[in-house]
């Protein structure tokens, strides 16, 4: 996917509502293997690096 130019185009791309993409984004939807997929195949990236990445800069419950 080229150049994201916002929150709506990008979620039009992936097939995900703007308002589920910006729960998501709020952390205040759960989401689906499925959409985690698409949001990773929207960035261009594979999702074991964007797992490993969030996983830095996301605190784990203790």
């Amino acid at each position: 996917m080229g150049e994201i130019a916002n929150q709506e185009s990008f979620a039009d791309a992936i097939g995900v509502s703007r308002v589920h993409m910006s729960k998501i984004e709020l952390g205040r939807a759960d989401l689906r293997f499925s959409t985690l997929l698409k949001i990773a195949q929207g960035l261009g990236q594979p999702l074991d690096e964007l797992l490993r990445d969030l996983a830095s800069e996301v605190p784990l419950p203790e």
